[in-house]
């Protein structure tokens, strides 16, 4: 017998599904995502990755995340003023990498823990749709 998983009436629901918690649930993906994205931002702060946005260069139209490597690198240094001004959601990024790298490390009955929470804040919320319409904004008035 299936039971469906009744939601308590203190989160109410948005009506979106949770985009963060089902990932966060899987080690080897949030594995995966820490180590690319922290590998990416180590070789591009020493000059050893130079490839620039991949849609940028085949129609010269900048994607939504243009300017996030460096924005993001910028921001670790400690140059906050100048990361923002590259982009907004630079900060947004480094703490979704921290977020996933935490995952990763975590034990399995804590990662679903965690999985769990995030969810719950993702239904009551509607971050996750809240955050890709504001970058999508964001993208559109930045394009020259």
């Amino acid at each position: 017998m299936h039971v469906a998983a009744v939601q308590p009436a203190s989160a109410p629901s948005r009506g979106l599904p949770p985009l963060l918690a089902p990932l966060l649930a899987r080690r080897w993906f949030c594995a995966y995502l820490a180590i690319f994205g922290a590998v990416h931002l180590v070789l591009r702060s020493v000059g050893l990755l130079s490839v620039g946005c991949v849609i940028r260069q085949a129609t010269g139209v900048p994607c939504p995340g243009c300017g996030l490597t460096h924005a993001c690198l910028d921001f670790l240094a400690g140059h906050w003023s100048e990361g923002f001004a590259l982009h907004p959601f630079a900060p947004i990024f480094l703490l979704l990498l921290g977020l996933f790298g935490t995952a990763a490390l975590l034990p399995t009955a804590a990662r679903l823990a965690l999985a769990g929470q995030v969810g719950a804040f993702e239904r009551h919320t509607g971050i996750a749709a809240l955050l890709a319409i504001a970058l999508l904004l964001n993208w559109w008035l930045r394009l020259p």
